[in-house]
């Protein structure tokens, strides 16, 4: 029979198996992805700005909202972590408006994403609310190019 203390400290691992990443966590590029995700966020903005057609205006406008709010969590589980947001190289913002650009840009930021989806392990539970946000970014993005490419 499992003494009562055993089995509380038991439960309390339990709790807090997902609230924090271990250095022992294959993170690889997960501190990249704030600072990816802000850029890509900020040019899918500018891009909303320039839609010359009420769908795509609307359809980007949709997606960057929420490519905001979802990068608002993981950053908020990240840094609570300690895990730093890291920039690679400066970027700008295109500030003109091809939808071939905005669809080759979209698919190289999915390729991103799915790179970070495949570095984090399913068996690393203290880190699967991460993966769990990046699919559904993924799943996001999906929903993005189909509805981009309806008109």
């Amino acid at each position: 029979m499992i003494k009562f203390k055993d089995w509380m400290a038991e439960k309390e691992a339990a709790k807090n198996i997902n609230e924090k990443v271990t250095t022992g966590s294959d993170t690889g590029n997960v501190n990249m992805l704030l600072t990816e995700t802000l850029h890509f966020a900020n040019q899918i903005h500018v891009w909303h700005w320039l839609a010359k057609s009420g769908q795509k205006h609307t359809v980007l406008g949709s997606f960057y909202g929420t490519l905001r709010e979802s990068i608002d969590d993981i950053a908020e589980t990240l840094i609570a972590q300690g895990i730093a947001p890291v920039a690679r190289g400066s970027k700008t913002l295109d500030v003109m408006y091809s939808d071939e650009v905005i669809t080759y840009q979209t698919n190289e930021y999915r390729q991103f994403i799915t790179n970070l989806i495949d570095e984090i392990s399913v068996d690393k539970t203290d880190i699967s609310n991460i993966r769990d946000a990046l699919v559904d970014i993924q799943e996001e993005i999906d929903k993005f190019v189909y509805q981009f490419d309806l008109e």
